[in-house]
């Protein structure tokens, strides 16, 4: 493989460097900032609605429900066909030509995916019982709470179209408030006042059916703000029949992409409902929700940078996106891998919070976040794919996902339960991400790394070492100040050896400004 870092005295190097995007690295670190406070409100109200049900409903009932919603997540991304990359890559090119623009590719993209969201749902409804009949007949209940999912269904897709539209206009504040602040809130509280109510486990359903529904009203009329103009220049250059045409010629490969991914995906939980029963997939669906904030962290970097992204390789190709390339991932190993160092030396005792049967998926979680890691730690390889309309790669690289994850699991899972399912998602994750850098390096020739990303990631590696050597040498530490301690330690260590100089000087510009806000200089 080429080596890493570009030889900067070649002419080479010179001509990228003239070519790239110019990043103003203080506005998109306050963006950034933003994002990651209103990210970890949402996922701490998300993370306490989990705990929540698990308590209130043991793990047999909270497996019906993380069963459910795994399906009913799995076909959002199927309905939408693809459509919220397209829109992210489109919408700032029409924008770019006519400001106030990109409506109409919306409304189009917005009008398709509704119609194929409503015949699902009505699908689902009809097939819930038979779907619970054919493939769980040991799991009774799971037919009244997939049935009342099938009412989020269009919702929960229209509300996604309508945010990835809100980041391609750059509306980022508005995007996370509603995704992260007002939604989890309401799954929270409609969650406790059912419960309250007596209602049962169908009353989780009905908070996120109402979140859903609100998360799609509040982004319509904010896409409409910021999207006033209902005529805009056609991308395709002709009739509206034609932009329809181009849609979907987009939209095919990332559709198959999509199905590939959701029904390989889901392989895991469905194999251990069906041989492990409703106790089995909710620790495991304990354990998975848990482990994928590791890779939340990717997607807060990526809702900062996908739209530049877009827009960079729209004006000067992907080789002028190589610095937000690096950027992103730099960010994303900065906060992804004392996260992953907290939950692997503390796994068992995170894992304690959601009950006490849920102590048993301590080294499935512990795997898991393992498998989110190697997905933060190789960055943004997929959306520089999709931005840089290489569909049939995405299309190609879930086929890989699709065999390992299917294949995997099938063989694991009777034989080894939790730990051969979280076995087979690091597997997957792994190979799947290991093509993604190679396919952008040799397609596009730019790469994420930099020594400080790497930094940060020899010195999680280090310490997740040092804690290995202690646990087998006979030192016992307490699971919370172990994890604690070592973040700690982390953290010093990146600001005395591989803190990049752009980081620095916003950690002094953030410092100065508490400073002054709080009449100390």
């Amino acid at each position: 493989m080429s080596k890493i870092e570009v030889d900067k005295t070649s002419a080479a190097g010179i001509a990228t460097r003239a070519a790239q995007t110019p990043v103003d690295v203080t506005h998109v670190a306050r963006s950034t900032v933003f994002a990651f406070v209103l990210t970890g409100v949402g996922l701490g109200l998300n993370y306490l609605f989990n705990v929540a049900l698990a308590r209130w409903f043991g793990p047999a009932e909270f497996g019906l429900f993380a069963t459910s919603i795994s399906m009913i997540n799995a076909l959002v991304v199927v309905v939408i066909m693809g459509f919220d990359p397209i829109v992210l890559r489109e919408v700032p090119a029409e924008r770019a030509q006519q400001p106030g623009a990109g409506w109409r590719v919306l409304r189009l993209s917005l009008i398709i995916v509704l119609a194929v969201a409503i015949s699902f749902a009505i699908a689902l409804g009809l097939l819930a019982q038979p779907i619970e009949n054919r493939f769980f007949a040991d799991t009774p209940g799971l037919s009244p709470i997939l049935a009342n999912f099938a009412i989020a269904l269009p919702l929960m897709t229209a509300g996604a179209l309508l945010l990835a539209g809100l980041q391609a206009t750059r509306d980022v504040r508005l995007r996370l408030t509603v995704r992260y602040g007002l939604e989890p809130s309401l799954r929270f509280a409609i969650g406790a006042i059912v419960y309250v109510a007596g209602v049962g486990i169908i009353g989780g359903v009905w908070a996120v059916i109402a979140a859903s529904a609100v998360t799609a009203v509040i982004a319509f009329f904010g896409v409409r703000r910021r999207m006033p103009l209902r005529q805009s220049a056609l991308p395709s250059g002709g009739s509206e029949g034609a932009l329809l045409a181009s849609l979907m010629r987009a939209s095919w490969p990332l559709t198959l992409a999509s199905i590939v991914l959701v029904c390989s995906g889901r392989a895991d939980i469905v194999l251990l409902l069906s041989y492990g029963g409703a106790r089995e997939a909710g620790l495991y669906g304990g354990a998975l929700v848990t482990a994928a904030i590791i890779s939340t962290i990717l997607a807060v970097v990526e809702t900062i940078v996908a739209p530049l992204i877009s827009e960079g390789i729209a004006r000067t190709g992907a080789r002028g996106i190589s610095d937000l390339y690096k950027l992103a991932l730099r960010w994303t190993t900065l906060i992804s891998v004392p996260i992953f160092l907290f939950f692997a030396i503390a796994a068992w005792d995170i894992m304690a919070l959601l009950g006490p049967d849920f102590r048993a998926a301590g080294l499935c979680f512990l795997i898991l976040s393992a498998a989110n890691l190697v997905n933060a730690l190789t960055g943004s390889a997929n959306y520089v794919l999709l931005l840089g309309n290489k569909p049939k790669l995405v299309l190609a690289n879930a086929l890989l996902f699709g065999i390992v994850m299917v294949g995997g699991n099938a063989l694991a899972v009777p034989l080894w339960g939790l730990i051969g399912a979280a076995s087979t998602l690091l597997l997957a994750t792994t190979l799947i991400n290991v093509a993604r850098l190679i396919e952008v390096r040799v397609v596009f020739g730019i790469h994420p790394f930099s020594k400080e990303s790497v930094g940060p990631a020899l010195i999680g590696a280090v310490l997740i070492g040092i804690d290995l050597a202690l646990e087998v040498s006979g030192v016992h530490l307490n699971g919370w100040i172990a994890a604690i301690v070592a973040v700690l330690i982390y953290g010093v260590l990146v600001l005395l050896t591989c803190l990049h100089p752009d980081d620095r000087r916003i950690l002094g510009k953030a410092k100065r400004m508490i400073r002054r806000r709080a009449g100390l200089g």
